[in-house]
């Protein structure tokens, strides 16, 4: 891991167990195992053919100047997510 994002990694997993223990009464499934639920949500933005469509729109109406295309925006995204959780226990 690389020592710039060591904090990153600390933070992301503290966030996720308080996440797992405050929500634990709505989402039982992720409180017990929140790296699957992670993971199985990264797995459906990899098809989710609707998604291109919010970026596609987020990008016209918020972003001004150029932006990175769907694909390489993806692509980061899921790099760098599957990295974070990829660090859960």
């Amino acid at each position: 891991m690389k020592p710039d994002l060591v904090a990153t990694h600390r933070a992301f997993k503290m966030a996720v167990a308080e996440d797992a223990r405050k929500f634990a009464n709505q989402d039982p499934a992720f409180s017990q195992n929140p790296k699957l639920v992670l993971e199985t949500a990264l797995q459906k933005t990899r098809s989710d053919s609707l998604l291109n469509v919010s970026y596609s729109k987020f990008v016209a109406n918020l972003v001004a100047g150029d932006a990175p295309d769907f694909d390489a925006a993806l692509s980061t995204f899921t790099l760098l997510a599957g990295e974070l959780i990829a660090g859960l226990e």
